[in-house]
């Protein structure tokens, strides 16, 4: 069964669904080895004003470029994202076909939509294979909170210059500050954050959880917000409903 097959079935069951219990279940079964790999320390989720359901997508949406973030320093330590996955191509820098800046410049950030635009050969596929540093059973999103978390992110970058630039990094290496601070989600403290690649420094840019984006009445997807099948149910999610919608049948 899985989130679109269950809750088109009833509008009843739909609000059910909706229950923390369940996204908590959902959330210890699909991150719980992404959590045993993350480089940041793991800190309890600020749920206010949050839901379970809403995190279980933010940290979906966001894992990858918390982890890879920073990881750009040429000889040292070179990650990327691609395809719901972590690439360590540290070694394989000075041998990348496409130059090796080119890899740098994407290097500590989820590559995957530039991957695929350029497109790659088969051989270069077979590469990749044998660099994956980390790559956990596949998870998904929900459609409305992906299109929420696209447009604060698109906030979060116009804020992102002025408030770097009012946060400069104690190093103040010159050769660095040439560079922009990469952009991320940290999930756990519900913020948007610029990381600085010379001392790795944070600066806190904001949550925007009150800003959404505008309403087009005319996408079906508002009405419908579990659209992502890749989200599969607890096996004991229906038995649960169930319970609640029908308490008298208990025996």
């Amino acid at each position: 069964k899985t989130i679109a097959s269950a809750t088109s079935s009833c509008r009843r069951l739909r609000v059910l669904l909706d229950d923390d219990t369940i996204w908590q279940q959902l959330f210890s079964r699909d991150f719980s080895v992404i959590q045993s790999f993350e480089r940041f320390a793991k800190t309890e989720p600020n749920l206010k004003n949050r839901s379970w359901k809403q995190y279980y997508s933010e940290f979906s949406l966001s894992w990858i470029e918390r982890n890879v973030v920073g990881a750009n320093i040429e000889n040292n330590k070179v990650w990327i994202g691609l395809r719901g996955a972590i690439y360590d191509v540290t070694k394989f820098v000075a041998n990348h076909p496409g130059s090796p800046d080119t890899l740098l410049d994407f290097a500590g950030t989820d590559a995957t939509e530039l991957f695929e635009a350029v497109g790659h050969s088969k051989d270069a596929e077979s590469i990749m294979k044998q660099l994956i540093l980390f790559h956990p059973p596949s998870t998904g999103a929900l459609h409305y909170q992906s299109h929420t978390f696209t447009f604060r992110r698109n906030l979060a970058k116009k804020a992102a210059p002025s408030a770097c630039n009012n946060s400069l990094p104690n190093c103040r290496a010159p050769a660095v500050l040439a560079n922009s601070p990469r952009l991320f989600f940290d999930a756990d403290a519900n913020l948007w954050r610029c990381w600085w690649p010379c001392c790795g420094q944070v600066v806190d840019i904001g949550s925007f959880s009150n800003h959404f984006p505008p309403r087009d009445h005319s996408d079906s997807s508002w009405m419908h917000t579990y659209l992502s099948s890749s989200i599969a149910l607890p096996r004991n999610s229906f038995a649960y409903a169930r319970r609640l919608l029908f308490p008298a049948h208990q025996q």
